[in-house]
């Protein structure tokens, strides 16, 4: 790191991926802020900087570097390496610790024997992670397939036989009299059906594909569709629809509402005229399913929702990008699905890209009609993809 990357990030001040200290204090205290740090995005410790952005500087000890190390190693479970370097700016001395984002999540700070604390970042600040929080570090680290889990109350009967007739239908040719195993034997195989102290109940991804009414035990699974008026959020709706139903149905209501809510153009080829539609079909329906299936349903509270404004769709995702995936990496076919049974359901009902293609395509497609590239941003917990219309340049 140089001092005008260290200039830039002292000038934005404390986030969700910067800390700055005055000074080196306890082991414990910067290993809390390296564990936050290493369960979100990762970021960097400054020391020497106070909480007014002033540059106030460090003394140094020998055997500094060592012990940055040693918090890592010994203060951290499991081990995070801390990278450290330092900075002069007009004589004084920033000490910076660099604490990535670890692939084995959760992290946490060890607090006596057999005992330790898992911290998070909340915006500039550090703080032990909550149940729910420490249950999303699993699943980003993917030692929980969160939508195996089954939910409590939810039976066979909250499933939809229609739904399933045509699934093994389509799968197999059979109906559901005619499988070869009982059906609560097939469901389980597929992980629509587990159990939980005896009891047969239906999972997470059970009731996103089949469910009669996922939304009643999944509320965070509803699809929020709004057309506004203008090019603003605040400006006032036109038409809007909230979706209740599994996340096949909910992907074709959303192509649905787009349809309604965008303009044909047209343009002349030879000495024929051609309509156009305003948004390509293939595009929006890669954003919304994604959306639907790459979410964190883990995130209470928060639906996927689609806007439609005079000049653009926006896609909005709760979670961030799942398993590591950058926006960097998008464009070039990387590929992770944090619900992976709901993914297996999707590929087989022919919603879902099987070979992490999707988003290239996307941006080929539009390519090829000269349409403007979408665009792709990560916030700290949603995900937003921007689809342009025809007319936008």
């Amino acid at each position: 790191m140089n001092q005008d990357i260290l200039l830039h990030l002292i000038s934005g001040g404390e986030s969700s991926t910067v800390e700055f200290e005055r000074e080196m204090e306890r082991p414990k205290r910067l290993a809390r802020v390296a564990v936050g740090l290493a369960n979100g995005r990762g970021g960097h410790v400054l020391i020497g900087v106070d909480d007014n952005r002033d540059i106030v500087g460090v003394t140094l000890s020998p055997g500094y570097e060592e012990w940055v190390s040693q918090v890592g190693a010994e203060t951290i479970t499991p081990p995070l390496r801390l990278n450290c370097h330092t900075v002069d700016l007009d004589g004084r001395t920033v000490l910076v610790v660099e604490s990535p984002s670890g692939p084995d999540k959760p992290y946490a700070v060890k607090a006596g024997q057999h005992k330790s604390t898992v911290y998070v970042r909340y915006g500039s600040t550090t703080r032990p992670a909550s149940r729910e929080a420490i249950r999303r570090l699993y699943q980003n680290g993917g030692e929980l397939i969160y939508d195996t889990l089954v939910v409590q109350g939810a039976t066979l009967a909250d499933l939809d036989p229609a739904k399933l007739e045509r699934y093994f239908w389509q799968e197999t040719g059979q109906r559901l009299d005619d499988l070869p195993l009982p059906l609560e034997t097939v469901l389980k195989n597929l992980k629509v059906l587990g159990a939980k102290n005896g009891e047969t109940l239906v999972t997470i991804a059970g009731l996103l594909i089949f469910g009669r009414d996922p939304a009643r035990w999944l509320p965070q699974s509803e699809l929020a569709l709004a057309r506004f008026e203008g090019r603003e959020l605040g400006g006032d709706w036109i038409d809007r629809l909230e979706i209740r139903d599994t996340v096949p149905e909910a992907i074709d209501a959303a192509l649905a509402f787009v349809r309604r809510n965008t303009r044909l153009s047209s343009r002349v080829v030879g000495l024929k005229r051609e309509d156009l539609s305003e948004y390509l079909e293939p595009v929006v329906r890669e954003a919304v399913s994604n959306a639907m299936t790459h979410r964190d349903y883990s995130l209470l509270g928060a639906n996927v929702r689609l806007f439609i404004f005079d000049d653009r769709i926006e896609v909005r995702s709760p979670g961030g990008l799942p398993g590591g995936l950058t926006v960097e990496r998008l464009p070039f076919g990387a590929q992770y699905s944090r619900n992976p049974t709901v993914f297996f359901f999707l590929k087989s009902l022919g919603y879902g890209d099987r070979y992490g293609t999707g988003i290239p395509r996307m941006i080929k497609l539009c390519r090829e009609e000269d349409i403007r590239r979408p665009a792709f941003q990560e916030f700290e917990n949603e995900f937003v993809v921007t689809i342009y219309s025809r007319n936008t340049h």
